[in-house]
């Protein structure tokens, strides 16, 4: 089994060059999650003076800066926040008419694509706003966790959390306990 796997990604690797050598897709190293996240959350402090997002100004500035680093693929960068490419290209495209004050002339010249970029570049910062704080919660959360480990309050913590969910518990019923919802388990 293990030539087997050995010869499994050897045949991806050949595969991955070949499509390389065509153009297909450059061959490249995946992006670090970690250390992108850490990036963000420092060119957020940077521009917002604070861990967290609170307009959609905020939000254009935050994904300008990260569309200009050095290195960055805009597909990459798009599903990483969970949107398409076509996405980030309609919000960047808002952004530059913003800041080039064409914005009306877009709007009378196609009304619909204007409304259409638009929506999009709202959802975008949405949803940049929503990732970005949610990674600054969770960065405090883990922050939290580690001190308390530290200081040795790491087993009682685990202990009040099932305490906790076994109080939460006790008001599902033991049909829906046992079978859960949907009728999955036995029948009485």
């Amino acid at each position: 089994s293990s030539s087997a796997g050995s010869n499994a990604n050897a045949c991806a690797s050949v595969l991955l060059l070949a499509v390389a050598l065509q153009g297909g897709c450059p061959a490249r190293v995946a992006m670090d999650l970690g250390t992108f996240a850490e990036e963000v959350l420092d060119a957020v402090a940077g521009i917002c003076g604070d861990a967290v997002v609170e307009t959609h100004q905020q939000a254009a500035h935050v994904l300008d800066a990260l569309c200009r680093r050095p290195g960055t693929d805009q597909r990459e960068l798009a599903a990483v926040f969970g949107l398409t490419l076509e996405q980030l290209a309609r919000t960047r495209e808002v952004d530059r008419a913003r800041s080039e004050g064409t914005v009306s002339t877009k709007l009378e010249k196609d009304p619909v694509w204007a409304s259409f970029c638009a929506s999009d570049a709202v959802f975008t910062w949405n949803v940049l706003m929503q990732r970005i704080n949610q990674a600054a919660h969770w960065r405090e959360e883990f922050r939290e966790l580690a001190m308390a480990d530290d200081d040795g309050e790491g087993s009682g913590g685990e202990e009040n959390l099932l305490e906790d969910s076994s109080v939460a518990g006790s008001d599902i019923g033991s049909d829906a306990a046992i079978g859960g919802v949907g009728g999955g388990g036995s029948a009485r």
